[in-house]
């Protein structure tokens, strides 16, 4: 809904350029910091944690959060050029003070969204996923009210930074009214950030800050190829993130605390086993995604971003980016999963020099992209990415991979490989007999072939009856 209303007010321009830098950045943040070192550092010691010292701990995470982001926020807001020169080396920001205005509020949502990092982590390790879950519905939900309103036209990016200050303030204000109520109680001030705590937190900001910059680094770079290539790609990533937010976030949050404790516990056999579970899982679940999005992308993206500001020739280039940037997909989910047992272990330092050495990959990959200036090979620089980094994770994790204790058996490709067999046949029935139907009416199909696939495969989703 949100990206269906943004394309609608943006369409492929050089406002669209900088509209998706305001709206993304906290987006960016939160996830930085919910998925990498504020819970990689949070969450194990809130679980060993008496209630004053979880106390002390969000209170001083909460303060060093806020501290950092004031700091980040006044030296965006002296040299706000830095910030474009690093996410969009096209884009030049004037001084006007419509731009101004835009840029402090957008910062000011920043801050918030860092500090709803605290909160999401101390939610998690409370196992409370459902309300900090919903913060990013709350978020949403409040950009898209003030971009649908009729009246603030023309000043489109004004209110889409207003709108993303309050959607981050109301995802902040509702995890705050969601903590256990011990966290609201008087306690004894005692320091409770440890060396090793800090070490962790910037060690795993790092590595999420590498493996979550990756879209941001493919947009940017394709930012040098002309006026609304930013949009272009923001408008085929989101469309994957989509599928890999529901799937890959849900799961890796949920995973993480688990894993946490089982090694904790030294239950090594445990951890690896409930690894092997939620890999097979995710790749039934992401294989058939990668199917259903291939074959339904020119409608997908017709339906979604289709009107009158995104013409055909943009649809058409969006949908086959679309196509190139779901192949990561199932390489996002595996490599993720690795990364959330890798960081369980307290393996931290191993995933950033893995995410480095990976990075470093990109940047010729980049370099051709741009001398032939083709898109697609520049989005190419996605599947390219996580293979490689799922590759390198694999070997350092070193999982079982085949034979009887392996998460890739012969019993579970069989039922891999039905599934997809029951996608491939459903899309040829429907193309065959359904070929002049509208774009509403082949998601609607769709959404049905996908239920039945991933249905076939249940029994991997159905904890077994206990003895």
């Amino acid at each position: 809904m949100r990206e269906l209303i943004f394309a609608h007010k943006f369409g492929v321009s050089e406002d669209a350029d900088f509209a998706v830098i305001v709206l993304t950045l906290p987006d960016l943040l939160n996830n930085i910091l919910i998925s990498g070192g504020l819970s990689v550092a949070l969450i194990p010691a809130l679980n060993k944690s008496t209630e004053d010292q979880a106390r002390n701990l969000f209170t001083q995470a909460t303060m060093l959060v806020g501290g950092f982001f004031l700091v980040l926020s006044f030296i965006l807001m002296t040299w706000p050029n830095i910030l474009f020169w690093l996410v969009a080396p096209r884009l030049v920001m004037d001084n006007s003070l419509n731009n101004t205005f835009v840029l402090a509020v957008m910062l000011c949502g920043v801050a918030l969204s860092g500090m709803t990092g605290v909160s999401t982590a101390v939610l998690n390790a409370s196992n409370r996923f459902l309300v900090a879950g919903c913060g990013t519905i709350i978020f949403n939900l409040c950009v898209i009210g003030f971009l649908g309103s009729a009246a603030f036209e023309g000043r489109n990016l004004e209110i889409l930074s207003v709108g993303v200050f309050f959607g981050a303030l109301l995802r902040w204000g509702s995890q705050l009214l969601a903590l256990p109520n011990y966290y609201w109680r008087k306690s004894s001030w005692k320091w409770g950030l440890t060396h090793p705590m800090i070490k962790q937190f910037i060690l795993g900001t790092l590595s999420t800050s590498f493996l979550v910059l990756i879209p941001v680094a493919i947009r940017s770079t394709a930012s040098l190829i002309g006026v609304g290539e930013i949009a272009r790609f923001n408008y085929a990533i989101k469309l994957v993130e989509l599928p890999a937010g529901i799937l890959i976030t849900a799961l890796t949050t949920v995973a993480f605390p688990s894993l946490c404790l089982m090694f904790e516990d030294g239950l090594f056999s445990k951890l690896k086993l409930t690894l092997h579970k939620y890999l097979q899982q995710f790749l039934i679940i992401s294989l058939n995604a990668v199917l259903i999005g291939w074959f339904y992308s020119d409608a997908i993206v017709r339906l979604l971003l289709g009107g009158q500001k995104i013409h055909v020739e943009d649809i058409q280039i969006i949908s086959e980016l679309l196509r190139i940037a779901l192949l990561s997909l199932p390489l996002m989910g595996i490599s993720s999963l690795f990364v959330v047992a890798l960081q369980a272990q307290s393996r931290t330092r191993l995933v950033f020099l893995i995410l480095v050495t990976c990075f470093v990959f990109l940047i010729p990959i980049f370099a051709f992209g741009l001398l032939i200036e083709s898109r697609n090979y520049l989005m190419s620089a996605l599947p390219i990415f996580y293979f490689i980094f799922a590759a390198i994770c694999g070997y350092f994790l070193d999982p079982t991979y085949f034979g009887d204790n392996g998460w890739l058996k012969i019993a579970y490709i069989y039922i891999l490989s039905r599934s997809l067999v029951i996608s491939i046949a459903l899309i040829t029935f429907t193309t065959y007999y359904f070929s002049e139907i509208q774009d509403i009416e082949k998601i609607i199909i769709g959404i049905f072939v996908y239920a039945g696939a991933v249905a076939s495969a249940y029994k991997f989703f159905i904890p077994r009856a206990a003895k």
